[in-house]
């Protein structure tokens, strides 16, 4: 297990999915993902496509990891979604705008699936 510093950002191919459904199976496997670096995958002991638990003040969810070649060691990125939105607490700025720096969440490898979209709505 290891704590790594959590960005949430809006991917290509998430946006893409979205516009044929959120319910999609292309939605959900382009949003149920993580991606980490090369070092990071290694400590976990994690290929492309293994499950990690992340957790952050008692919630947790399940998604898919991938390296992410160019990201710096200590950080996980996941798609702006329903995984990340479950994780996070609504934490907002005084201009109403979410806020989702400095989050650090626990990430360890699991065999399970990935949190199903079901159970976030």
């Amino acid at each position: 297990m290891i704590n790594l510093k959590l960005l949430v950002l809006p991917l290509h191919d998430q946006e893409l999915a979205a516009q044929i459904s959120t319910y999609s199976e292309e939605y959900i496997e382009s949003s149920a993902i993580a991606l980490l670096s090369s070092s990071d995958m290694k400590k976990l002991n994690l290929k492309n496509g293994d499950c990690i638990e992340l957790s952050f003040l008692g919630v947790r969810v399940i998604v898919k990891a991938f390296e992410l070649e160019k990201l710096g060691e200590g950080f996980i990125v996941l798609p702006l979604g329903p995984w990340a939105m479950f994780l996070l607490p609504p934490i907002v700025n005084s201009e109403g705008q979410p806020v989702y720096g400095r989050v650090t969440v626990m990430v360890k490898p699991v065999n399970c699936p990935p949190t199903s979209i079901d159970n976030l709505v």
